[in-house]
């Protein structure tokens, strides 16, 4: 028999160290297939982390080169460097010192003429170097692309520094887009290389840098590899073809992996390297950490097989001696009284094998006459319980906990709580009980119960008392709501008389503002909820505070004030209401208060707004028709002494030249003389101009007095002439050209070429664009402000189109809807009428045309008169 177990023993050992070798090749297994994986994961993390890397320095470079080429586009186009061209280059030095010390990064910055000879550039005294920019490898390719902004791509050595240098060129134009010159830069690349692809490092061997297409490293950490050729390397010759991707390589010994991508504004690669060496590292470190960790498993195996079985004895025996040093602790010390017996199958009592000091104390019997005496005929004699089938609930439900009462030897009775316990081993059953002592508990329970009965009893009563009182409150309640509800009646009425009435009514205590109806709230756009509680000063206009409050003070005073006056209120939309305020005082909760009325008069102010308009209206309609025949009487009166100046002014030029010869006799005879207290050489170069001078005046003025009779003088709305539009508009410039002078300094006209006549009348059209210029004149704000008038032909409507475009104050957007309403006008105080565009726009539909505007405040107007030419007046136009 012991033989079989040592047999056995030997054969577990065998198959545990078998296990164990397994486990060793198994971890050794996953380390090297860990490795593996690691470097793979290595490499493609190394991929995209130093395609990360490359991706944002490439940005970088892209933006520091956008932001150059922004620079100098806009230096480009800047008007003092154009003037600097064109007039003194050598000025410019001054003004490109003040560029380069402002644009950090800048080697030089250089402005050449139109033949490629640099003329200015910022290096101080006598450092400039001119350079003929034509003999530089980029100007081809910059002529082809028409001197717009390049990127010389290949770094050269600056002369005069020795550094690193990228050159941006952009040609400068003038406004007829003709070629003046040259402005460029050359930025010192080596230290926008330190700066900001020097430090970009990774690990201990990652680095960043910058290769041209043709193989050239023309950024690199190391200095003794700037500008070296490396084009025949295998790397670099995939790296030029490919120039985005990502590549295993050796160089000089080290095994490095390398991403790279090109710039798409300056076609530079830009690449980050690292030694493979370092991604693997960890990995390397890690399969070495495993393959020690799984022989140290391995041996730590053996050593358990070889002693399980001691440290498992030793542990056992060492918990089970525990074990029982806790159960008599708390089997011997507890509170309770605990017994164990055993006990049959079927739940008949045994005899007793354990019980403490409480329970035999309980039992009033000493440890020799409990020990094997029986459970039955201890316990089950002395409860009132039927012990055994108590005993055959245990085996069924494991537990029992049951209260009872228990006789004691001396003939008393005592309340206690029994719990057992079913114990099971292999050989036998017990029962573990715990006895406690709960007659305290049961006292308090039946002294609870007494305490409730009588506590029921007394809300009995109480219940009686509330129910009488009760009744007497309902009835009480009863005479109080028919009260209420007659009040209720009364309050109806007054409310309904008060919010429908048609005047807003507003009760005032104190200032403060304590009910309002829903007129009010309606006229000021507020909920009266939201009036309730505020001043009265807050709903009144700020101009007529004074006024409202000064009334309202003096009634509560008992002064004799005003009732019924006119004033404005703020309404919740910051618009004043036109109202007349009806106020007196009353009681209200035993408090004198204001009541006011308030009623709405806006329409009465407008309708007597508009009263007013008309009446100003006819009177100016009637100072209209008095200029009008004012005009001709004018134009009569100056035209008769103006005829006298033309008929005269050929017999004075005349006389000159008759006279002409006995002034050159006498002058040869007695020398120069002088003729209204200026040298006859003098008066005789200059008269006859004078005299033509004179008589153009005069024929402008007597073009002027006609064009002002034509223009007043009635016509008979016909509008079967064939009208030329860029004779109206000259015709109307010729008329307002006074006023035009003095407005602007800044006046153009465009007529268009082969505009189509249009069939209308030429004094009502001339008329509209007249006034057209008028307002233009008057919208500016000073004289450096322009006018711009245009004719042309808008082919796919079939109109003809005569614009008049000024730089002034613009319209307000909410005047926009109104300025073509008769008699509206922002110059009223001026001497404005209102009646210009609205009459204008009338002359326009005339013609079968439109007059439209467009606008921005503070930046101008765009008027545009659209008349139809003749082929689509037809009758089957659309």
């Amino acid at each position: 028999m012991k033989k079989e177990r040592f047999e056995e023993r030997r054969f577990n050992r065998k198959l545990m160290v078998m296990i164990s070798v397994v486990i060793f090749l198994l971890v050794f297994s996953l380390a090297v297939v860990h490795f593996n994986l690691s470097i793979r994961d290595s490499r493609r993390m190394a991929r995209n982390y130093l395609g990360a890397i490359t991706t944002g320095v490439k940005e970088t470079v892209d933006a520091w080169l956008q932001e150059k080429f922004n620079t100098v586009r806009l230096m480009a186009t800047s008007p003092t460097l154009r003037h600097f061209l064109t007039h003194n280059p050598a000025e410019a030095s001054y003004r490109l010192r003040q560029i380069f010390k402002a644009g950090p990064g800048y080697e030089a910055v250089f402005l050449a003429d139109a033949e490629g000879v640099i003329r200015a550039d910022s290096h101080p005294g006598d450092q400039k170097v001119l350079v003929d920019l034509k003999t530089r490898p980029y100007w081809d390719r910059f002529a082809a692309g028409n001197y717009e902004l390049l990127l010389s791509s290949q770094i050269e050595r600056s002369p005069i520094t020795g550094h690193l240098v990228v050159v941006i060129i952009q040609g400068i134009r003038n406004q007829e887009n003709r070629l003046l010159g040259f402005l460029g830069t050359s930025i010192d690349w080596e230290r926008f290389t330190e700066k900001f692809l020097v430090p970009v490092t990774f690990g201990k061997t990652g680095y960043v840098a910058v290769t041209d297409q043709k193989g050239r490293n023309i950024g690199h950490p190391d200095k003794s590899l700037q500008l070296q050729d490396l084009s025949g390397e295998t790397f670099m010759q995939r790296l030029i073809h490919e120039k985005n991707g990502f590549q295993r390589y050796r160089f000089r010994g080290d095994m490095k992996v390398m991403a790279f991508r090109q710039s798409a504004v300056s076609g530079w690669i830009l690449n980050a390297s690292v030694n493979e060496s370092e991604l693997i590292q960890g990995a390397v470190y890690t399969r070495n950490l495993v393959l020690v960790l799984g022989a140290i498993l391995l041996v730590l195996l053996l050593l358990v097989v070889g002693y399980l079985d001691v440290f498992r004895l030793t542990r056992a025996r060492d918990e089970l001696h525990r074990s029982q040093q806790r159960f008599q602790l708390i089997f011997h010390r507890g509170n309770d009284g605990i017994f164990v017996h055993g006990m049959d199958r079927q739940g008949t009592p045994g005899v007793f094998s354990q019980a403490n000091r409480n329970f035999l104390t309980l039992m009033q019997m000493n440890r020799r006459q409990m020990i094997g005496a029986s459970a039955g005929r201890v316990i089950g004699d002395r409860i009132g319980e039927d012990y055994s089938a108590l005993l055959r609930d245990v085996l069924l439900q494991k537990y029992r906990l049951v209260e009872t009462t228990i006789q004691l030897p001396g003939g008393n009775c005592s309340h206690v709580e029994f719990r057992l316990f079913l114990v099971e081993s292999r050989r036998e059953l017990a029962v573990m009980g715990f006895v406690r002592d709960i007659s305290l508990r049961i006292r308090s329970r039946q002294e609870l119960h007494r305490s409730r009965d009588e506590l029921d009893r007394k809300v009995r009563e109480r219940t009686l008392e509330l129910q009488s009182a009760h009744s007497r409150l309902q009835k009480q309640f009863a005479a109080m709501q028919k009260m209420a509800q007659a009040l209720r009646d009364s309050e109806a009425k007054y409310r309904s008389l008060v919010e429908r009435a048609s005047d807003g009514i507003l009760l005032v205590e104190d200032g403060r503002i304590v009910f309002a109806n829903e007129r009010i709230g309606e006229m000021l756009k507020t909920p009266p909820v939201d009036l309730v509680g505020r001043e009265l000063a807050d709903i009144v206009s700020r101009d007529e505070l004074d006024v409202v409050m000064g009334h309202y003070k003096r009634r509560l005073q008992g002064l004799q004030t005003k009732s019924i006056y006119e004033t404005r209120l703020r309404a919740n939309s910051q618009e004043d209401l036109a109202v007349e305020l009806n106020a007196g005082l009353i009681e209200y909760d035993g408090k004198p208060v204001d009541f006011i009325f308030v009623r709405d008069i806006t329409q009465r102010k407008q309708t007597e707004a508009l009263e007013r308009r008309h009446h100003e209206q006819l009177i100016q309609a009637d100072k209209l028709a008095a200029l009008g025949t004012l005009v001709s009487g004018v134009a009569h009166e100056i035209n008769n002494p103006n005829n006298a100046i033309l008929l005269n002014l050929p017999v004075l030029a005349e006389a000159w030249r008759d006279a002409q010869p006995i002034f050159e006799a006498y002058r040869e005879r007695f020398g120069e003389f002088q003729i209204a207290g200026m040298p006859y050489t003098r008066l005789r170069d200059f008269l006859g101009t004078i005299l033509d001078d004179m008589a153009d005046g005069a024929r402008r003025i007597k073009a002027i007095v006609e064009d002002l009779k034509d223009f007043a003088r009635p016509d008979g709305g016909v509008f079967r002439d064939e009208l030329d539009v860029n004779g109206v508009v000259r015709s109307a410039v010729k008329l307002v050209s006074n006023q035009i002078m003095k407005a602007t300094d800044q006046f153009e006209i465009h007529y268009a070429e082969d505009l189509p006549a249009i069939r209308g009348n030429f004094r009502r059209l001339e008329q509209v664009v007249v006034n057209l210029l008028q307002n233009a004149c008057h919208a500016l704000k000073d004289r450096k402000r322009g006018i711009r008038v245009y004719t042309r032909n808008h082919l796919p409507s079939g109109m003809v189109v005569i614009e008049v475009a000024d730089e002034g104050v613009g319209i307000p957007e909410e005047n926009m809807n109104q300025i073509m309403n008769p008699f509206f006008t922002t110059k009223r105080d001026r001497g404005g009428t209102g009646l210009g565009l609205s009459v204008s726009l009338s002359l326009v539909k005339e013609h079968g045309g439109d007059l439209r505007f467009e606008s921005e405040p503070g930046m101008g107007t765009r008027a545009m008169i659209l008349i139809p030419a003749p082929r689509a007046t037809k009758g089957d136009a659309p």
